[in-house]
């Protein structure tokens, strides 16, 4: 069965086909997982290019400070925080639950700041080590404009090695965190993932696990196609 793409039936949730929960629940992850990223990754790009180039400075010791932070708290930590401030407190937006794009935007907002936070720590060391190389030097001495030498010399090449995990990161994002969708009660694919362990519904726990291993292995070749359009000397030829 499953190689004619039939994951099988749920045992929680009678009468329902693996498939048919993938089907419903997957738009809502990626909806979530894609503006997490959109937000997330240019976000800790750039607080990490400006970390390095203020290295010493309070904008760094401050990247340095929030990232550590970022890094070190759960999230289910940072999602109550920012459930309680925003939606309690503010009500500014939904608590929970799904009503569409306003209920969207904690959810995606909390795993925005998980991602920004992991890449701007590697993207403030990458830079720092970019900029002391030789070919930095050459490129100012040759009278190269500065933000000539930080796009084309320094960002990219340390781009690189942060998106060496990113496969794995957008699948996880798109596929929808277990731990920020059962919080915030969205009916994307990490809740019914954490549900069916919990009840042992064993149909839902493996297809989820395979469709996510799919999604796993689709981004890291994306991303591996990604890396020939940075840098040239990586892009695959006869």
């Amino acid at each position: 069965n499953l190689l004619q793409g039939d994951l099988g039936y749920s045992y929680q949730y009678a009468g329902r086909s693996v498939n048919d929960i993938i089907g419903n629940a997957l738009p809502i992850s990626m909806q979530l997982g894609a503006q997490a990223l959109l937000v997330g990754f240019p976000l800790g790009i750039l607080l990490g290019a400006v970390a390095a180039h203020r290295s010493g400075k309070p904008v760094d010791h401050a990247v340095v400070l929030f990232s550590a932070l970022g890094a070190s708290i759960p999230l289910y930590i940072t999602g109550a925080l920012i459930q309680f401030v925003v939606a309690v407190k503010l009500d500014w937006f939904p608590t929970a639950r799904w009503k569409g794009f306003s209920s969207s935007i904690l959810p995606s907002l909390t795993l925005a700041l998980s991602v920004a936070f992991s890449k701007a720590r590697a993207m403030r060391t990458m830079v720092m080590e970019i900029r002391s190389e030789d070919y930095i030097h050459a490129a100012r001495a040759r009278g190269i404009p500065e933000s000539a030498i930080v796009y084309w010399h320094e960002i990219r090449n340390a781009l690189i090695p942060v998106l060496s995990t990113m496969g794995v990161e957008i699948a996880s994002l798109l596929m929808g965190s277990f731990v920020v969708e059962h919080i915030y009660a969205i009916p994307g694919i990490g809740s019914y993932y954490s549900n069916a362990v919990t009840s042992l519904d064993y149909p839902v726990v493996l297809g989820l696990t395979i469709f996510y291993t799919f999604f796993v292995v689709l981004f890291n070749l994306i991303v591996d196609m990604i890396y020939g359009l940075i840098d040239p000397r990586i892009r695959i030829s006869s």
